[in-house]
């Protein structure tokens, strides 16, 4: 569950770096399927260059300068709410199959 955790707020502070890195001629996005989450960046419709990714430590190095308090912060609470939300559901799985 702990890596899920971690995961989970690397997929976070990656959104939160793609939310800033985009901008009218660079298009950015997390890719997060898997559990190695990526940054995914490229121009925009219209304008040329080649489309990268970087992987978390890599993107944190390149970007890490356009993330301050607030958007952590705001990255891991909402990991922890998405946390919070997965414990709930299966709590409530487990309790079915107790009461079946």
């Amino acid at each position: 569950m702990y890596l899920f955790l971690f995961c989970r707020v690397r997929i976070e502070v990656l959104r939160a770096l793609a939310s800033r890195v985009t901008s009218s001629q660079q298009l950015s996005y997390c890719l997060s399927n898997g559990h190695r989450p990526k940054l995914s960046i490229g121009p925009a419709v219209g304008y040329p260059g080649k489309r990268t990714s970087l992987f978390y430590t890599d993107a944190v190095k390149r970007f890490g300068h356009l993330l301050d308090d607030r958007f952590l912060e705001k990255a891991y609470d909402r990991a922890k709410l998405f946390f919070q939300g997965k414990q709930m559901k299966e709590a409530l799985i487990i309790k079915r199959l107790r009461n079946s």
